[in-house]
């Protein structure tokens, strides 16, 4: 496939909303998209010009909805689109018939299993493929309703400018980064504190300690960052303080949402539909990875524990509120 930058075929694996959204967008920019989705629900939607999560949309009719996912494995870029959980078994369904110039992925998480990072589960399964990541801080209705928004992303550099291309429009401006490590942690490790945040929500316990949560979580994720190879500078652009302050923030945030009402229904391991809630599976990274790397965490421990050992969120705030004192920049990037 050429590289020059004429009319792209841009295919999408799974349809969700945030997909579907970037889908929109590159087909603004020219690209002819592709779609496939596993669920014949939302395929059926997208055959009619809708998605079920992106109401009063109006999808374009040359969207070409595929039935066959390996019609999808072939393009100038393919983006993956499923869940972090479903990333490595669905690069195996297309290893075999993969043809891309870049491979991105737009989901937000860590392998329960392995801890691996998205971009380490691509080097391991189709190592010869270049691989990029899509981050945020973006809502997809919004982006969906052509709202103005930014969002960071890496690729190789050589890929950048075929990226860009395929997914420029005058409401959405991309930043590119080299950081793909704090990209992911940012990404993954905030829809975490946002199930914390949904947790203050629900108890009532007001907006200062909402946001003393928040900023205290973001040196907790700049640490292990850090640790992990990332530049501590990625924290405080927009996938860090930026998808950080959205999903904390915002009322459409899944994982806020699923805080909240962990909190009403009283709610134990098991009686929550977990699966769509990625915060919920990287909490259990979390532990594991802090526990690898010697990075105090107390703010993510907690939230573990208030999800997995079933402590109560307001013994979990006194052993807080009761820790030592310390600076508040002291260390910042130590352990």
């Amino acid at each position: 496939m050429d590289q020059t930058l004429s009319q792209k075929n841009i295919s999408i694996i799974g349809a969700g909303a945030w997909a579907t959204a970037l889908a929109l967008v590159a087909h603004h920019s020219g690209a002819r998209v592709r779609l496939w989705t596993r669920n014949p629900q939302t395929r059926k939607a997208l055959k009619n010009g809708q998605h079920p999560r992106l109401p009063g949309v109006a999808l374009p009719g040359d969207f070409e909805v595929c039935d066959r996912i390996e019609e999808v494995a072939r393009g100038d870029i393919v983006m993956l689109g499923v869940s972090a959980q479903a990333v490595r078994a669905t690069l195996m369904d297309i290893k075999p018939h993969l043809k891309t110039n870049l491979l991105v992925a737009i989901a937000k998480g860590i392998e329960n299993e392995t801890g691996a990072l998205l971009s380490e589960i691509a080097q391991q399964v189709v190592p010869h493929v270049p691989f990029g990541l899509i981050s945020g801080p973006n809502f997809a209705i919004e982006v969906a309703q052509a709202l103005p928004a930014a969002t960071t992303f890496t690729c190789p550099k050589a890929q950048r400018a075929l990226l860009k291309h395929c997914f420029k429009a005058p409401f959405f401006r991309l930043y590119h980064t080299e950081d793909a490590v704090g990209v992911q942690l940012g990404g993954a490790l905030k829809n975490v504190i946002a199930i914390g945040c949904g947790f203050i929500k629900a108890l009532n316990l007001g907006e200062n300690a909402r946001v003393a949560f928040i900023t205290r979580a973001m040196a907790e994720i700049q640490r292990l960052g850090v640790k992990m190879g990332a530049a501590p500078d990625t924290f405080f652009g927009l996938s860090g303080v930026g998808d950080m302050m959205l999903t904390c923030m915002g009322t459409q945030s899944r994982n806020l949402i699923f805080g909240q009402e962990f909190i009403h229904s009283g709610a134990g391991e098991g009686d929550m539909p977990q699966h769509t809630v990625e915060g919920y599976h990287t909490a259990k990274v979390i532990h594991l990875l802090q526990q690898k790397h010697g990075v105090e965490m107390p703010l993510c421990e907690g939230i573990y524990d208030v999800l997995f050992q079933k402590k109560p969120v307001m013994d979990v705030l006194n052993d807080l509120m009761n820790r030592r004192e310390k600076s508040e920049l002291n260390q910042s990037y130590a352990s």
